[in-house]
Order: C-alpha cells, then sequence, then structure tokens
C-alpha cells in the first residue's frame, strides 16, 4: 500500500474561532517519501501496471511535473524494473519546476 488512508486530519485551534473549528487534511502525511494526493491515485494505477506487465511506462506531463516524479518513485518503492520515459512539454522556468526536475 502507498498511501496511509486515511489522511491524519489536525485542528488548527489558533486559527479557529469560538463559532468554527478550523481542520486540516494532512496528505503531506500520506506516505514517508512523498507526501500529497499523488499517492493515493498511483496506488490503484501502478497496481494495473503490475497486472499488465507491459515493456515500459511513458508519462506525458508538463516540465518540472510532480505526477512524474512521484510515479518514479512509487514505482521503484513497488519493485517495478522497467523504464520510465517522460515526454516533458516545456513550462515557464522556475526554481520549483527546476527542483523537481532534479
Amino acid at each position: 500500500m502507498l498511501a496511509l488512508r486515511p489522511s491524519p486530519v489536525q485542528a488548527l485551534p489558533r486559527l479557529s474561532t469560538p463559532d468554527t473549528a478550523l481542520w486540516v487534511k494532512r496528505d503531506d502525511l500520506c506516505h514517508p517519501e512523498y507526501g500529497g494526493n499523488k499517492a493515493r491515485k498511483l496506488q490503484h494505477l501502478l497496481q494495473q501496471v503490475v497486472q499488465a506487465q507491459p515493456r515500459r511506462l511513458v508519462l506525458v506531463a508538463n516540465a518540472g511535473s510532480h505526477q512524474v516524479l512521484a510515479t518514479a518513485l512509487f514505482a521503484r518503492s513497488l519493485g517495478l524494473g522497467l523504464p520510465i520515459v517522460a515526454v516533458l512539454a516545456p513550462q515557464p522556468h522556475t526554481p520549483h519546476a527546476s527542483r523537481v526536475l532534479r
């Protein structure tokens, strides 16, 4: 299982009011290596990849895509020994996109 389910929630008492309690869903805690909603989505998709036994996995996304990064990370953690090819479309260069690409 890739994702911790359900995502934990946390109360934010300092941001709450007497009339309204504010809570946040902690998707960042879904997986110890790469939190977020990608773990839940990829859990099901990568199970289908394992069953299909393809020769390679091809992803199409923008440069700096978190989907590509998460797919490569989770495929490796599941022991999928197949090449992963990313077809990347250009997007505006930002420091964040550069970190994801690295």
